[in-house]
């Protein structure tokens, strides 16, 4: 998972900026703690320039490498900058022997906005490329050592003018048929539009998106810019960031059909506009939630120049989400004069992970991290209060980007300010909690559901017949698979059409419990396990044909939130 948003993505076209409250086992460190085993003391920074380095996106490999990508700048012209981490921290010498690659094209100053990896491994970054006159979309794409790949336009790069003048591309996903997608914003006539690109897997522009491969969208008269952008399940295509209506900014997405149309299943005409407070609101980061809603995260002007972290959840058809703080829309503020989320990223279970900068102590820019439970409120499980703020080092930090491990671990990464700006990576323990209910009949050999989780037992369920007076026996297994020590409870089903479910811990019966809810498996270590057995016996009275699907759900006990659940399905014969 990765999300981030450049802080300095608006300051392009005149110059390059410059600038759990739970108590887990002692084994594990608290949820919002720097993560020691990583770098110094939880933090990474690398000098890859001459001068300047600025890390604006990170992404997080499937075998747990950490890749981050920004600019270079050499005293003259910045770069593409690209670095590749191991797990450790430690800079990745596979990745073109050193661990970091620059790629110039050829023009002015190069900068990178965000990244994907496809199917295959390779690295795909887009972001934009001063050259002449104006700012263009660009594209690069590695291979898995950090060499262009010249499979890809040819040489690796791609530019394309969208409108004539300046372009600057923000946000970039993959499409599941390998399609990639770019969003940003293009001079369109005086003011700036929402853009948006295609390209085939080739390097050039897919023509089956809208006609030429590019789109750009007027919200109004004044300018409107994509700061981030996101691809649903069902292919469409959501872009976010900001609108000027009147003399301010608010929150503004858009989303597209397949082919590049406006989507006017969403809120109408396929765009939606929301001010968040009073002052200027700009979204500089979006993401899809497992069932379908939008998250969008960025900044509030709370009065003069303060600012404070804002966030907005969308239903599927644009509508603001009320069970979200009530109306849709959460602020944050860190006690600070400035606070802006830059970056947005959804755990597993659906908790809201942002980061960004905080003027702390009203004298330095620090990275600072929140977390959300799913309605909306300050995770306080996270570090007390449910926000973090870290100084990296320098007298002015920031994170531009987040992503989530595998293992729950929370990845920041952006700069830090000494002598001048270096890439700045901070790494956050975070407990996750996941139970994984596997089933099986007394007869199988392995349990079905070792790694499937859901609500409705799809991919976990067994089935037997049984004559009338008869019993049919299963095992059922919870698992820990999170990172922490976690109980778990277990719910199953109570009798019905003439079959009686009986459940057993070992010797004793616990179907009371189990029925009941309030059956607990105890503390169970990351990767240790409870068995249950499950008896069904059908009354000699039941009916042929009678059925009961027993579903078993298992709930973790320190979160509430996480769950999985098998089936049995016993039939009369």
């Amino acid at each position: 998972m990765r999300i981030r948003r450049t802080t300095s993505a608006l300051l392009v076209l005149g110059t390059v900026v410059s600038m759990l409250g739970l108590g887990l086992a002692s084994a594990y460190a608290a949820d919002g703690d720097l993560d020691t085993t990583f770098g110094a003391g939880g933090i990474v920074t690398t000098s890859i320039g001459t001068v300047d380095d600025v890390a604006n996106i990170i992404a997080i490999q499937s075998d747990g490498k950490i890749a981050a990508a920004g600019r270079a700048y050499d005293g003259s012209q910045h770069d593409f900058m690209l670095a590749r981490y191991n797990t450790d921290g430690s800079l990745d010498t596979t990745f073109d022997g050193d661990g970091k690659v620059t790629t110039d094209f050829g023009a002015s100053h190069d900068i990178i906005s965000d990244m994907a990896f496809q199917s295959d491994g390779k690295i795909v970054v887009a972001g934009y490329s001063l050259g002449v006159p104006d700012w263009d979309f660009a594209l690069a794409r590695y291979n898995t050592d950090g060499s262009l790949d010249t499979t890809f336009d040819g040489d690796g790069k791609v530019t394309t003018d969208i409108g004539g003048s300046d372009d600057v591309a923000t946000g970039m996903a993959i499409q599941t048929n390998g399609k990639i997608v770019v969003a940003g914003y293009s001079s369109q006539g005086g003011s700036f539009d929402f853009a948006l690109a295609r390209y085939s897997t080739n390097g050039s522009l897919d023509t089956t998106f809208d006609g030429d491969g590019e789109v750009t969208t007027d919200f109004g008269p004044a300018d409107d810019a994509a700061m981030d952008m996101a691809i649903q399940s069902d292919g469409k295509i959501v872009a976010a960031g900001y609108s000027y209506v009147g003399a301010q900014r608010d929150f503004a997405l858009a989303r597209f059909n397949i082919d590049g149309s406006l989507d006017t299943t969403f809120d109408g005409d396929g765009e939606v506009t929301t001010a968040i407070g009073s002052g200027d609101d700009v979204a500089n980061s979006v993401a899809i939630q497992a069932n379908g809603r939008i998250v969008v995260a960025g900044r509030t002007g709370a009065g003069g120049s303060l600012l404070d972290y804002a966030l907005a959840r969308y239903n599927t058809d644009g509508s603001l989400d009320t069970t979200f703080d009530g109306d849709g829309k959460v602020t944050t503020d860190f006690d600070s004069d400035a606070d802006s989320a830059q970056g947005v990223a959804i755990q597993p279970n659906g908790k809201i992970v942002t980061a960004g900068y905080s003027y702390v102590g009203h004298a330095e820019y620090d990275f600072s991290l929140a977390r959300y439970n799913t309605n909306g409120s300050l995770d306080t499980s996270f570090d007390g209060d449910g926000k973090v703020t870290t100084d990296v080092g320098g007298s002015e930090d920031a994170s531009n980007s987040v992503a989530i491990q595998p293992d729950g671990k929370i990845v920041a990464v952006g700069y830090l300010w000494g002598v001048s700006y270096d890439l700045g990576m901070v790494r956050y323990d975070s407990a996750t909690h996941q139970p994984d209910a596997q089933i099986k009949t007394s007869s199988a050999a392995s349990y079905s559901g070792d790694g499937t989780y859901n609500l409705d037992a799809s991919g976990q369920s067994v089935a037997k017949k049984v004559k009338p007076g008869k019993i049919a026996t299963f095992g059922v297994r919870i698992q820990n698979d999170g990172n922490a020590d976690d109980p778990a409870t277990v719910l199953g089903c109570a009798k019905a059409s003439g079959l009686k479910p009986t459940y057993m811990d070992g010797a004793l019966s616990v179907t009371t419990q189990v029925v009941a809810g309030t059956y607990s498996t105890g503390s169970l270590a990351p990767g240790t396990t409870k068995d249950l057995t499950l008896k069904v016996k059908a009354r000699k009275t039941a009916a042929p044909g009678a059925s009961l699907a027993c579903l078993i759900t298992a709930t973790s006990q320190n979160e509430g939130v996480t769950k999985d659940a098998v089936k049995a399905t016993v039939t009369v014969k």
